[in-house]
Protein backbone atom coordinates (compact mmCIF):
# COMPACT_ATOMS: atom_id res chain seq x y z
CA UNK A 1 0.00 0.00 0.00
CA UNK A 2 1.62 3.71 -1.01
CA UNK A 3 1.62 6.36 1.55
CA UNK A 4 0.79 9.79 -0.14
CA UNK A 5 3.08 12.44 2.04
CA UNK A 6 1.27 15.95 2.57
CA UNK A 7 3.57 18.52 0.51
CA UNK A 8 3.46 20.79 4.18
CA UNK A 9 5.36 18.36 5.28
CA UNK A 10 7.62 17.09 3.47
CA UNK A 11 8.71 21.19 3.22
CA UNK A 12 8.84 21.18 7.06
CA UNK A 13 10.99 17.78 7.30
CA UNK A 14 13.11 20.18 5.02
CA UNK A 15 13.72 22.84 7.01
CA UNK A 16 14.20 20.62 10.29
CA UNK A 17 16.92 18.92 8.22
CA UNK A 18 18.62 22.39 7.06
CA UNK A 19 18.02 23.27 11.13
CA UNK A 20 19.40 20.58 12.03
CA UNK A 21 22.64 20.66 9.83
CA UNK A 22 23.56 24.06 11.03
CA UNK A 23 23.52 22.75 14.49
CA UNK A 24 25.83 19.96 13.66
CA UNK A 25 28.52 23.04 12.27
CA UNK A 26 28.51 24.64 15.29
CA UNK A 27 28.50 21.59 17.50
CA UNK A 28 31.20 20.21 15.30
CA UNK A 29 33.51 23.27 15.72
CA UNK A 30 32.93 23.52 19.12
CA UNK A 31 33.79 19.69 19.35
CA UNK A 32 36.88 20.35 17.78
CA UNK A 33 37.77 23.08 20.14
CA UNK A 34 37.44 21.97 22.78
CA UNK A 35 39.43 18.69 22.21
CA UNK A 36 42.22 20.63 22.26
CA UNK A 37 41.85 21.21 25.80
CA UNK A 38 42.27 18.49 28.39
CA UNK A 39 43.57 19.04 31.14
CA UNK A 40 41.19 22.57 31.01
CA UNK A 41 38.11 20.04 30.56
CA UNK A 42 39.06 18.41 33.66
CA UNK A 43 37.39 21.13 35.98
CA UNK A 44 34.05 20.52 34.88
CA UNK A 45 31.74 19.25 31.78
CA UNK A 46 29.97 22.64 32.45
CA UNK A 47 32.79 24.71 32.10
CA UNK A 48 31.75 28.22 32.04
CA UNK A 49 34.56 28.49 28.95
CA UNK A 50 32.16 26.15 26.87
CA UNK A 51 30.82 28.47 24.31
CA UNK A 52 28.10 28.42 22.10
CA UNK A 53 26.58 30.39 19.04
CA UNK A 54 24.75 33.70 18.39
CA UNK A 55 23.34 35.64 15.89
CA UNK A 56 23.61 39.32 15.55
CA UNK A 57 19.87 39.25 16.44
CA UNK A 58 20.85 37.80 19.63
CA UNK A 59 19.13 33.97 18.15
CA UNK A 60 21.10 31.31 18.97
CA UNK A 61 22.14 28.65 16.17
CA UNK A 62 24.22 26.18 18.27
CA UNK A 63 22.18 23.27 20.35
CA UNK A 64 25.19 23.25 22.80
CA UNK A 65 24.38 25.05 26.46
CA UNK A 66 28.27 26.44 26.37
CA UNK A 67 28.40 29.64 28.69
CA UNK A 68 30.84 31.90 27.04
CA UNK A 69 28.58 33.70 24.06
CA UNK A 70 30.48 34.19 20.52
CA UNK A 71 28.26 35.39 17.58
CA UNK A 72 28.74 35.61 13.62
CA UNK A 73 30.90 38.83 12.60
CA UNK A 74 31.05 40.24 8.94
CA UNK A 75 34.50 41.06 9.26
CA UNK A 76 36.02 38.22 11.69
CA UNK A 77 33.53 35.26 10.99
CA UNK A 78 32.75 35.11 15.01
CA UNK A 79 33.40 37.65 18.12
CA UNK A 80 32.44 38.11 21.74
CA UNK A 81 28.92 38.96 22.35
CA UNK A 82 28.82 42.09 24.10
CA UNK A 83 27.21 42.10 27.99
CA UNK A 84 27.66 38.73 29.34
CA UNK A 85 28.80 37.61 32.61
CA UNK A 86 29.25 34.55 34.26
CA UNK A 87 31.42 33.46 37.95
CA UNK A 88 34.63 33.79 36.48
CA UNK A 89 34.37 36.63 33.55
CA UNK A 90 32.43 39.79 32.34
CA UNK A 91 32.33 40.54 28.61
CA UNK A 92 31.38 44.54 28.30
CA UNK A 93 29.10 46.29 25.80
CA UNK A 94 32.34 46.39 23.41
CA UNK A 95 33.07 42.27 23.50
CA UNK A 96 36.17 43.22 25.56
CA UNK A 97 36.69 40.76 28.62
CA UNK A 98 36.20 43.04 31.61
CA UNK A 99 39.39 44.49 34.03
CA UNK A 100 41.36 46.65 35.83
CA UNK A 101 41.29 50.11 34.90
CA UNK A 102 41.97 53.94 36.03
CA UNK A 103 42.57 56.86 35.14
CA UNK A 104 45.74 57.04 32.67
CA UNK A 105 46.76 59.01 29.67
CA UNK A 106 47.17 56.26 27.57
CA UNK A 107 45.26 52.98 26.22
CA UNK A 108 47.11 49.64 24.94
CA UNK A 109 45.04 47.06 23.45
CA UNK A 110 45.46 43.22 23.44
CA UNK A 111 44.39 41.33 20.33
CA UNK A 112 44.86 37.49 20.69
CA UNK A 113 43.61 34.24 21.16
CA UNK A 114 42.61 32.16 23.58
CA UNK A 115 45.52 32.05 25.65
CA UNK A 116 45.82 36.21 25.65
CA UNK A 117 41.43 36.27 26.72
CA UNK A 118 42.52 34.39 29.52
CA UNK A 119 40.72 30.72 29.02
CA UNK A 120 40.16 28.78 32.22
CA UNK A 121 41.24 31.55 34.73
CA UNK A 122 38.81 32.42 37.54
CA UNK A 123 38.42 35.90 36.89
CA UNK A 124 38.90 38.68 34.74
CA UNK A 125 41.99 40.25 37.21
CA UNK A 126 44.13 37.06 36.41
CA UNK A 127 44.87 37.38 32.95
CA UNK A 128 47.66 39.42 31.99
CA UNK A 129 46.05 42.41 30.73
CA UNK A 130 44.40 43.12 33.68
CA UNK A 131 47.43 42.40 35.65
CA UNK A 132 49.58 45.06 33.25
CA UNK A 133 47.15 47.36 33.94
CA UNK A 134 47.18 47.02 37.77
CA UNK A 135 50.82 48.01 38.15
CA UNK A 136 51.51 49.94 34.91
CA UNK A 137 51.04 54.23 35.98
CA UNK A 138 50.96 55.03 32.16
CA UNK A 139 48.89 52.74 30.34
CA UNK A 140 44.86 50.97 30.73
CA UNK A 141 45.20 47.81 28.82
CA UNK A 142 42.38 46.43 27.22
CA UNK A 143 41.92 42.92 26.65
CA UNK A 144 40.12 42.58 22.90
CA UNK A 145 40.90 38.80 22.86
CA UNK A 146 38.28 36.18 21.24
CA UNK A 147 38.67 32.42 21.66
CA UNK A 148 40.20 30.82 18.47
CA UNK A 149 40.87 34.12 16.63
CA UNK A 150 44.47 33.84 14.06
CA UNK A 151 46.30 36.53 12.51
CA UNK A 152 43.72 37.62 9.81
CA UNK A 153 40.99 37.99 11.97
CA UNK A 154 42.94 40.36 14.32
CA UNK A 155 44.06 42.11 11.29
CA UNK A 156 40.14 42.51 10.59
CA UNK A 157 39.46 43.36 13.90
CA UNK A 158 41.88 45.87 14.13
CA UNK A 159 40.81 47.42 10.75
CA UNK A 160 37.01 47.82 12.24
CA UNK A 161 36.46 48.06 15.07
CA UNK A 162 39.83 48.72 17.22
CA UNK A 163 40.94 51.77 15.56
CA UNK A 164 37.61 53.18 16.99
CA UNK A 165 38.91 53.51 20.23
CA UNK A 166 42.25 55.32 19.62
CA UNK A 167 44.52 53.15 21.35
CA UNK A 168 48.23 54.63 21.99
CA UNK A 169 49.56 50.83 21.30
CA UNK A 170 48.50 47.75 20.02
CA UNK A 171 49.79 44.54 21.81
CA UNK A 172 49.43 41.18 19.02
CA UNK A 173 49.59 38.10 21.61
CA UNK A 174 49.79 35.35 18.99
CA UNK A 175 51.57 32.66 16.34
CA UNK A 176 50.44 29.60 17.79
CA UNK A 177 46.71 29.17 16.41
CA UNK A 178 47.79 29.89 12.95
CA UNK A 179 50.08 27.14 13.16
CA UNK A 180 48.01 24.57 15.05
CA UNK A 181 44.79 25.31 13.48
CA UNK A 182 45.62 24.87 9.83
CA UNK A 183 47.49 21.40 11.01
CA UNK A 184 44.70 20.35 12.74
CA UNK A 185 42.21 20.63 9.70
CA UNK A 186 45.01 19.12 7.06
CA UNK A 187 44.49 15.54 6.97
CA UNK A 188 46.18 14.04 3.80
CA UNK A 189 48.91 15.44 1.35
CA UNK A 190 48.73 17.38 -1.17
CA UNK A 191 46.60 19.81 0.52
CA UNK A 192 44.90 22.39 -1.76
CA UNK A 193 43.10 24.72 0.75
CA UNK A 194 43.09 25.44 4.39
CA UNK A 195 42.65 27.64 7.16
CA UNK A 196 45.63 29.79 7.04
CA UNK A 197 45.17 33.20 8.97
CA UNK A 198 41.61 32.59 10.47
CA UNK A 199 39.43 29.98 11.75
CA UNK A 200 38.66 26.34 9.85
CA UNK A 201 34.97 27.16 11.25
CA UNK A 202 34.07 29.65 7.75
CA UNK A 203 34.85 25.92 6.00
CA UNK A 204 31.92 24.51 8.12
CA UNK A 205 29.69 27.47 7.36
CA UNK A 206 30.79 27.16 3.50
CA UNK A 207 30.21 22.90 3.85
CA UNK A 208 26.41 24.20 5.07
CA UNK A 209 25.81 26.30 3.00
CA UNK A 210 25.86 24.36 0.19
CA UNK A 211 23.87 21.21 1.83
CA UNK A 212 21.34 24.38 2.51
CA UNK A 213 21.49 24.77 -1.30
CA UNK A 214 20.80 20.86 -2.26
CA UNK A 215 17.87 20.96 0.58
CA UNK A 216 16.29 23.54 -0.50
CA UNK A 217 16.54 23.86 -4.49
CA UNK A 218 13.41 23.90 -6.52
CA UNK A 219 14.70 21.47 -9.28
CA UNK A 220 16.13 18.63 -8.29
CA UNK A 221 15.94 16.88 -11.24
CA UNK A 222 18.24 18.84 -12.73
CA UNK A 223 22.47 18.69 -12.18
CA UNK A 224 23.69 21.78 -10.45
CA UNK A 225 27.41 22.05 -12.25
CA UNK A 226 29.84 23.21 -9.98
CA UNK A 227 33.30 24.88 -10.71
CA UNK A 228 37.17 23.99 -10.28
CA UNK A 229 38.12 23.70 -6.70
CA UNK A 230 40.54 27.11 -6.16
CA UNK A 231 44.14 26.53 -5.40
CA UNK A 232 47.23 24.02 -6.48
CA UNK A 233 47.90 21.01 -4.38
CA UNK A 234 50.32 21.79 -1.73
CA UNK A 235 52.80 19.20 -0.06
CA UNK A 236 53.58 19.69 3.94
CA UNK A 237 56.48 22.09 2.97
CA UNK A 238 54.56 24.43 0.53
CA UNK A 239 51.56 24.31 3.29
CA UNK A 240 53.76 25.66 5.65
CA UNK A 241 55.23 28.26 3.33
CA UNK A 242 51.99 29.65 2.79
CA UNK A 243 51.13 29.83 6.18
CA UNK A 244 54.25 31.32 7.73
CA UNK A 245 53.97 33.70 4.21
CA UNK A 246 50.51 34.66 5.40
CA UNK A 247 51.30 35.26 9.18
CA UNK A 248 54.37 37.79 8.42
CA UNK A 249 52.07 39.29 6.03
CA UNK A 250 49.06 39.92 8.51
CA UNK A 251 51.31 41.06 10.99
CA UNK A 252 53.38 43.69 9.01
CA UNK A 253 49.84 44.42 7.84
CA UNK A 254 48.95 45.21 11.49
CA UNK A 255 51.95 47.38 12.65
CA UNK A 256 51.64 49.44 9.18
CA UNK A 257 47.89 50.22 10.34
CA UNK A 258 48.67 51.04 13.41
CA UNK A 259 51.67 53.55 12.59
CA UNK A 260 49.19 55.12 10.32
CA UNK A 261 46.48 56.07 12.53
CA UNK A 262 49.15 57.28 14.90
CA UNK A 263 49.80 53.77 17.05
CA UNK A 264 52.54 52.34 18.36
CA UNK A 265 52.55 47.95 17.63
CA UNK A 266 54.03 45.84 19.81
CA UNK A 267 53.96 41.97 18.83
CA UNK A 268 54.33 38.88 21.34
CA UNK A 269 54.93 35.38 20.64
CA UNK A 270 52.84 33.57 22.96
CA UNK A 271 54.79 30.88 25.11
CA UNK A 272 54.21 27.04 23.89
CA UNK A 273 54.68 24.44 26.48
CA UNK A 274 56.67 22.24 24.25
CA UNK A 275 59.09 25.61 24.27
CA UNK A 276 59.62 26.00 27.95
CA UNK A 277 62.88 24.82 28.76
CA UNK A 278 62.00 23.64 32.56
CA UNK A 279 59.48 21.90 33.09
CA UNK A 280 57.59 20.85 36.21
CA UNK A 281 56.20 17.36 36.75
CA UNK A 282 52.58 18.80 36.02
CA UNK A 283 54.20 20.29 32.09
CA UNK A 284 55.33 17.14 31.96
CA UNK A 285 52.34 15.52 32.25
CA UNK A 286 49.97 17.38 29.94
CA UNK A 287 52.73 16.86 27.15
CA UNK A 288 52.39 12.88 27.43
CA UNK A 289 48.68 13.39 27.61
CA UNK A 290 48.14 15.62 24.39
CA UNK A 291 50.54 13.12 22.53
CA UNK A 292 48.40 10.20 23.62
CA UNK A 293 45.36 11.67 22.64
CA UNK A 294 46.35 14.48 20.08
CA UNK A 295 49.64 12.88 18.46
CA UNK A 296 50.53 16.39 19.65
CA UNK A 297 54.89 15.82 19.66
CA UNK A 298 54.23 12.98 16.68
CA UNK A 299 52.98 16.07 14.76
CA UNK A 300 55.49 18.28 15.30
CA UNK A 301 53.43 21.26 16.47
CA UNK A 302 56.53 22.71 18.87
CA UNK A 303 58.78 22.55 16.10
CA UNK A 304 56.35 24.28 13.42
CA UNK A 305 55.69 26.71 16.02
CA UNK A 306 59.48 27.47 16.63
CA UNK A 307 60.68 27.71 12.68
CA UNK A 308 57.69 30.00 12.44
CA UNK A 309 58.68 31.77 15.61
CA UNK A 310 62.61 31.31 13.97
CA UNK A 311 61.75 32.69 10.52
CA UNK A 312 59.57 35.79 11.55
CA UNK A 313 61.83 36.94 13.37
CA UNK A 314 64.24 37.53 11.02
CA UNK A 315 61.43 39.22 8.63
CA UNK A 316 60.44 41.36 11.95
CA UNK A 317 64.04 42.70 12.24
CA UNK A 318 63.93 43.68 8.78
CA UNK A 319 61.02 45.19 8.75
CA UNK A 320 61.85 47.19 12.40
CA UNK A 321 58.38 45.31 13.95
CA UNK A 322 59.60 45.18 17.68
CA UNK A 323 58.88 42.34 19.24
CA UNK A 324 58.90 39.96 22.39
CA UNK A 325 59.36 36.02 22.48
CA UNK A 326 58.03 34.84 25.90
CA UNK A 327 59.39 31.48 25.22
CA UNK A 328 63.20 32.83 24.66
CA UNK A 329 62.84 34.75 28.62
CA UNK A 330 64.34 32.89 31.07
CA UNK A 331 61.62 34.56 33.28
CA UNK A 332 58.91 32.28 31.68
CA UNK A 333 60.86 29.84 30.08
CA UNK A 334 63.49 28.74 32.68
CA UNK A 335 60.47 28.26 35.77
CA UNK A 336 60.41 25.41 37.39
CA UNK A 337 56.77 25.68 38.35
CA UNK A 338 53.81 25.07 36.36
CA UNK A 339 52.65 27.71 34.22
CA UNK A 340 50.19 26.29 31.95
CA UNK A 341 46.75 24.50 32.07
CA UNK A 342 47.32 22.84 28.80
CA UNK A 343 49.96 23.24 26.03
CA UNK A 344 49.22 26.71 25.05
CA UNK A 345 46.89 28.42 28.24
CA UNK A 346 48.65 29.44 30.82
CA UNK A 347 47.50 29.69 34.44
CA UNK A 348 47.21 32.89 36.58
CA UNK A 349 51.11 32.32 37.54
CA UNK A 350 52.01 32.32 33.67
CA UNK A 351 49.80 35.09 33.17
CA UNK A 352 51.34 37.05 36.01
CA UNK A 353 55.01 36.73 34.47
CA UNK A 354 53.37 37.63 30.93
CA UNK A 355 52.58 40.93 32.62
CA UNK A 356 55.98 41.67 34.32
CA UNK A 357 57.41 40.96 31.05
CA UNK A 358 55.49 43.14 28.66
CA UNK A 359 55.23 45.57 30.68
CA UNK A 360 59.00 45.99 31.18
CA UNK A 361 58.88 45.61 27.10
CA UNK A 362 56.77 48.78 27.40
CA UNK A 363 59.18 50.54 29.35
CA UNK A 364 62.45 49.77 27.52
CA UNK A 365 60.69 49.87 24.02
CA UNK A 366 58.30 53.13 23.67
Amino acid sequence: MMVTINKSIGVNVCISLVAFSICLLIGYSIYIYTQQSPEVLQKGTKSEYYFTFYNQRGQKISELDGMLKLMTDPFTIYTNYPTQKSSSYSINKYGFRDGYTSDKPYTAIVLGGSAAFGFALDNNDETFASKMSQSNKKYNVINSAVIGFLSGQELSQMVHYLDNFNPSIYIVFDGWNDIYDPYLFAKIWPMSYGPIGFHNVFFMIENRLADYFQITRKDKHLKVASLEQIGEPLTEKEYFQKILTTYISNIGKMRSFANSRGASFLHVFQPELGNKRILSQSEQEILSTWNEKYKYRDSRITEKYRDLIRIAKDSFLEKNIIYVDINEDAAFSENSQTLFFDVIHPNELGHEIIAKILNQALSDKF
